[in-house]
């Protein structure tokens, strides 16, 4: 959203909030997390961190965009994302990677499988609707 949106439309003031709230609420979970689950508490940190900074910018453009429209279309990549992991942990289970080959291998099936879904999921449905209110 911040670099998409807010900063081709010269709305520096909400993004660079949204940087600093972000990274202060990094900083903040970083600590008991991080202790109470190692690697992963940073992990989830940076995740929970980026959610919130998002939340916050579409909160400061809701005015401007239509936000339903705008994740109309998320179910495609949620759809994608699922098939391409069930085919890869299927894969990399039938042929174990033990090697860099056949982890390079795993990737690519992933992709390719990741944008044929996309491309089905594309083809099922369709929408011609704009996400902005009016024109900039």
């Amino acid at each position: 959203m911040g670099v998409q949106y807010l900063l081709p439309t010269n709305q520096l003031k909400t993004f660079k909030a949204s940087v600093v709230f972000g990274a202060l609420v990094n900083i903040v979970l970083n600590l008991p997390l991080i202790l109470l689950i190692q690697s992963n508490g940073a992990m989830v940190a940076t995740v929970l961190s980026e959610l919130l900074a998002t939340v916050y910018q579409l909160i400061k453009v809701r005015k401007q965009i239509h936000i339903f429209k705008l994740f109309a279309e998320v179910w495609k990549y949620a759809f994608s994302a699922v098939v391409m992991g069930v085919l890869v942990r299927i894969f990399t289970v039938v042929v174990p990677v033990q090697s860099v080959t056949l982890l390079l291998l795993a990737v690519l099936w992933g992709c390719y499988l990741f944008f044929d879904s996309r491309t089905f999921a594309s083809s099922c449905a369709h929408s011609d609707d704009p996400c902005f209110k009016e024109k900039i």
